[in-house]
This record gives structure tokens, sequence and C-alpha cells, in this order.
């Protein structure tokens, strides 16, 4: 098979490949399907892992559908992505509370509380999920949740009905042109930089970019890039970076109560140094992210965002990121 050339560090697909058009509506829809599936079993039961699986499928579904929206109703494209939004919103102090009681779950945490103290926070964090999963249901079904996936049926017609060369030719062109901004964004912030205090940035922008190259992978019929598994383990280690930070607040919280440090300030005492071990670990993590950063960083430079294919890849996504 004849090589296609090189742009924004991908091999272009040869002839012969199915058009992109048809791969971008097969993606779409597999997060469709699993952000349906995973959103009913996540409002009946409140499942741990259908409630983390929904987020990341709309998640995944959201520079598609900006893509989509191209060529379909704009308007109804952005319902779509308000609605998905506001599910991920809904869920999204449920997910904090599942990180949180996970990590005290660890043989640290019961080590530093002991039994009867862990078995206490672990029973109060539990009854504050119960009451953040009982909101996140109400929202989900004032704002009608499970319509986003029907509704993304409906575009993914217009879309499958109006295909043509030129649309083929676009969605490589936007895609790249995603890859080349969600790269420039995280070399921005770069965790060796001393004004980078906070990774927070630096994951989401590790999380969008391994988004888009996938999202090119799997619609431009692609071979697996090395950045996706170098931007997997920088997720990895600055998930557990966060995760830490998240755990650490929550303790404090607790601790902080009036009515904890008035009848409890040996629970309290406890706490507080529960939640300085995980924002030490947090500190820890600082190393180990350098060094799968630079790693990392050494993949994202070898891209050349300097050739003209580039420049008129960010052009356009510049003229129509905000639609």
């Amino acid at each position: 098979m004849a090589k296609g050339k090189l742009i924004n560090g991908f091999t272009m697909a040869a002839p012969g490949t199915p058009t992109q058009g048809d791969s971008l509506a097969e993606y779409v829809a597999k997060h469709r399907r699993r952000f349906a599936e995973n959103l009913r079993l996540a409002i009946d039961s409140g499942d741990v892992e259908s409630i983390h699986d929904l987020r990341v499928a709309s998640r995944r579904l959201t520079e598609p559908l900006k893509l989509l929206g191209k060529w379909t109703c704009r308007r109804q494209t952005q319902h779509v992505l308000k609605s998905l939004k506001k599910t991920r919103n809904a869920f999204r102090r449920v997910r904090d509370f599942d990180v949180v009681l996970a990590g005290i779950r660890s043989r640290e945490s019961t080590s530093i509380l002991g039994a009867d103290d862990h078995a206490q926070l672990e029973g109060l964090l539990t009854r504050a999920r119960d009451r953040a999963f009982a909101r996140a249901q109400r929202e989900c079904r004032r704002s009608n949740s499970e319509e986003a996936a029907t509704r993304i049926e409906s575009i993914l017609s217009q879309f499958t009905e109006s295909l043509c060369d030129e649309i083929h030719a676009g969605i490589e062109t936007r895609v790249s042109a995603l890859v080349a901004s969600w790269t420039l964004r995280l070399i921005e912030k770069d965790p060796r930089d001393p004004l980078t205090t906070d990774l927070h940035d630096t994951r989401l922008c590790a999380k969008r970019l391994r988004y888009a190259v996938e999202l090119f992978r799997d619609i431009c019929h692609r071979p697996d890039d090395p950045r996706t598994t170098a931007l997997a383990a920088m997720q990895e280690v600055l998930g557990h970076w966060n995760d830490q930070l998240m755990i650490a607040s929550r303790i404090l919280a607790v601790a902080r109560r009036p009515d904890v440090l008035a009848t409890h300030a040996g629970w309290a005492t406890k706490l507080l140094e529960l939640a300085s071990a995980c924002i030490r670990s947090a500190e820890a993590d600082r190393p180990r992210i350098i060094a799968v950063w630079d790693e990392c960083h050494a993949l994202l430079q070898s891209t050349d965002l300097s050739q003209p294919e580039a420049d008129g890849e960010r052009a356009v996504l510049a003229r129509n990121e905000h639609p």
C-alpha cells in the first residue's frame, strides 16, 4: 500500500482506506452508546464505574460533536453539548466522593486513624456521597439527560446524509488542527516551569490532547502513536497528584467543622494528620511527574508545528473554535 504524506506528526492514510466521514460517524455512535448505557446504570444504581464511564464518554463526544456541527444543525449540536456538560457536572461531586472513599480505604489511612475513627470517616463521606447522588439523579431527570443520546442519533443521521468529498477532507484538516492546538497548550503548561504551581491545567491539557490524538488515529486510520502512551502515563501521574490533594481537601473540610472541633478534638487531630500525609504524597509525586513529562515533552517537540500544513491547521481551528 502506498504511504501518505506526513502532517502534524501523523503519516496520512493511503488511498483505499475507509472515509473519514464514515469513521467519524462510527466513533460518535460508539461513544453515544457508551454514554447512554452507563447513564441509565448511573441514574438507577449510582454504580461507581458507570458514573466514571459516562463522564469519559461525554468528554470524548465533545470535539467530534463540534465537528458534526459544522455540517449539520449547529443549534441542535450546541444543545446536546450543553446537555452532556450538565450531566457531567451533575455527577462530578459524586465522582469526587468515589475517589476520596477509594483513597481513604488504603492501608496508610487505616493505620493513621485506627479502625473506629476510619469507619466513622467512611460513614460520614458515604452519607455525603448519597446526598450528592440524589441531587445528581434529580438534575439528570430535570434536564432530561437521556434525551441527549437520542438527539445525537438525529445529528448522525443528518451528517451521514450530507457526506461528500469536501467534508471528508475537512474532517482530517480540522482534527489535525485540534491536535496541533492542544499540543501547543500543553507545552505552555510545562510542569517544570516555576510559574506552573498548580498542575490541574496541565492534567486537563494532557487529557484533551490524548483524546485528540486518539480521535485522529481512529477516524483517519493511523497506527498507534507513541504520544498516546506517553500522554496516558502523564495523565496517570497527574491524576494521582490531583486525587491526593482532593482527598486532603475533603478530609480538611470534615476536620474543621465546628461540631467536630468542639466534640471530637482527638478525631480532628487524626484527620489533620491524614490530610497532611495526602499532601506530602502529592508533593512526592512531583519528581515522578517531571520524569514522565521529560519523555512526553520530547515526543511533543518532535512534532514539527512550524510546517506550512500545521500553520494552516491552526488558522482553521482559530476561525472555528468558537462557533
